[in-house]
């Protein structure tokens, strides 16, 4: 399969390039700048020159593509950051718009969409299924924007909703890191915040599989095996790395997510490389112990 991936050189861009290179596809990635393009090139990866928001600059590198992958976002690492927000949300409504006008023009017959549990209205401990009760946050109406854009389109699609990443060079891996440095995890309130972890290489291998499987239509949840608490996953990373455990006071905004992946795995026979984030607590700080295969 020949795939065309937008978001190609971020963490997760980075983790499915390997991963369907690793399964013998043909992939091209979009690139904004010439270092991109040479990051690209030095994977294995046809560099696109282009820039999401000017489909123009890309759509005839469209011509003989299967399948379009779009991972593209620029979540701010700072929730304040209204200014990078509001890139992410021209990213998400115009630069999906775009994309899919694009590859409806020229044919293409699949498209896998990255989006996000935080869709869903967050309900604690209870299982989250892809029919669950819809309250995107804030900060998640424009990933629900594009789901929407994508699902009216009319070309066969897939919309893949992540819970929380982590693996080298995501940002909660890189915020348990500098926890660890400073010697403390820190929760709010109970820590009965619910957390449904994904691996960069679980997300890969989603996003291969619903490129793969002619059944990998709709919605799916995409997360490890055990979705937890912050309370006991800080608890149990504070327990094996000597670091304190601290609570602070503060209610959390919204009670989490735990999220079933049983439909991605019966549909398209999804195995977690990393069935939970417990048990891969050098992962969660960045060092890959688990492997992709």
């Amino acid at each position: 399969m020949r795939v065309f991936v937008i978001g190609a050189t971020g963490a997760l861009g980075r983790c499915v390039l390997s991963e369907l290179l690793a399964h013998s596809h043909a992939v091209l990635g979009l690139a904004r700048s010439q270092d991109q393009a040479a990051l690209l090139r030095g994977w294995g990866v046809q560099a696109i020159p282009g820039d999401l928001l000017a489909p123009g600059t890309y759509q005839h590198a469209l011509e003989g593509v299967d399948a379009v992958c779009n991972l593209a976002s620029a979540v701010p690492p700072r929730p304040a950051d209204r200014a990078l927000w509001q890139m992410n949300d021209l990213i998400l409504r115009q630069g999906t718009q775009g994309l899919l006008n694009a590859t409806r023009r020229m044919g293409i017959r699949r498209v896998v969409q990255q989006s996000t549990d935080e869709v869903y209205l967050p309900q604690g401990a209870t299982w989250l299924g892809e029919d669950a009760p819809l309250a995107p946050a804030p900060e998640a109406a424009a990933a629900r924007d594009a789901e929407e854009a994508v699902l009216e389109s009319g070309i066969p699609c897939a919309i893949l909703r992540a819970g929380r990443y982590y693996g080298a060079g995501s940002r909660w891996t890189e915020l348990l890191g500098q926890r660890l440095r400073e010697g403390a995890f820190e929760t709010v309130h109970s820590g009965e915040h619910w957390v449904s972890p994904v691996h960069l290489f679980d997300m890969a291998q989603a996003v291969r599989l619903a490129l793969e499987s002619e059944s990998a239509q709709g919605i799916f949840n995409v997360c490890d095996d055990a979705p937890t608490t912050l309370r006991d996953l800080y608890g149990s990373l504070a327990a094996t790395t000597g670091a304190a455990l601290r609570t602070q006071p503060t209610p959390p905004r919204r009670s989490g997510w735990r999220l079933s992946n049983r439909r991605l795995r019966e549909k398209l026979g999804f195995v977690p490389y990393c069935p939970t984030a417990l048990g891969a607590v050098a992962d969660l700080l960045g060092t890959s112990a688990c492997e992709a295969t």
